[in-house]
C-alpha cells in the first residue's frame, strides 16, 4: 500500500456544514476526487488538539474493503485527488485521524464511486486531455 502526503490545498478557513460530509467522484480512470466538510463541533475536536492536524484518507476498493493507497493531508484542506488501479472498479474511502491518546479513529466513510475502465493513466489533474495530447 502506499502512502503520500498531501498539501492544503487552500487557504481558506474550512466551511462548517451541518453534518460531517465526504465526497467521492470520478475524475478519470486512474484518479478520484475526495472532498469533505466538518461541522463546528468536529473542528474545534481538531482546532483544541483532540485529533492530530494530519488526517489519513484510505483508498479501498469496492466491495471487500480491500485497501488500495493511503494519503495523507491536513484536516482543513478539505479535498484530494487520489490515485486508483488501472481497469476501473468501485472504490470508496475512508478519513482517519489519530486522537491525542494514541487511538486511530474513523471519522466518515465515502460512498461507492465506479471509474471507467481505462488502459492507460491519464495526464496531470489540471491539464485537460487536449492540451496534454498537444503538449507531448
Amino acid at each position: 500500500m502506499r502512502m503520500e502526503t498531501a498539501e492544503r490545498t487552500s487557504d481558506s478557513a474550512p466551511a462548517k456544514a451541518s453534518v460531517d460530509r465526504l465526497f467521492l467522484l470520478p475524475k478519470n480512470p486512474s484518479e478520484m476526487f475526495a472532498c469533505w466538510q466538518w461541522t463546528a463541533a468536529k473542528i474545534e475536536d481538531f482546532g483544541s488538539g483532540f485529533f492530530a492536524p494530519e488526517i489519513s484518507v484510505a483508498v479501498l476498493r469496492h466491495p471487500g474493503g480491500e485497501p488500495v493507497g493511503e494519503y495523507r493531508c491536513r484536516w482543513d484542506s478539505q479535498r484530494l485527488y487520489v490515485s486508483v488501479p488501472p481497469g476501473g472498479g468501485a472504490f470508496f474511502v475512508e478519513l482517519r485521524a489519530d486522537t491525542s491518546e494514541g487511538r486511530r479513529e474513523l471519522l466518515l466513510s465515502s460512498e461507492p464511486a465506479a471509474t471507467p475502465a481505462g488502459s492507460a493513466p491519464c495526464g496531470p489533474a489540471s491539464t485537460s486531455g487536449e492540451f496534454y495530447r498537444k503538449s507531448l
